[in-house]
């Protein structure tokens, strides 16, 4: 994968969580907004992601993830 914010080619590697990786928003909300980024599993989640070493950045694709 390109990195969108340099150019240069980002390496593939995986992100994860002793139960499940989620972004959640900064709102001090008792229901904050929620996106689920992997499956639960056994051993934790885990979400492909790319890294740029070049910009620090790390890009995750969680569009086979089924929001619940």
């Amino acid at each position: 994968m390109i990195c969108p914010y340099c150019g240069k080619e980002m390496e593939q590697g995986r992100v994860y969580d002793r139960l499940q990786v989620k972004w959640q928003d900064n709102s001090k909300s008792l229901f904050p907004k929620t996106v689920l980024l992997s499956k639960m599993g056994l051993l934790g989640g885990n979400a492909t992601a790319y890294l740029c070493e070049n910009c620090k950045k790390v890009i995750i694709d969680y569009s086979d993830i089924e929001q619940e």
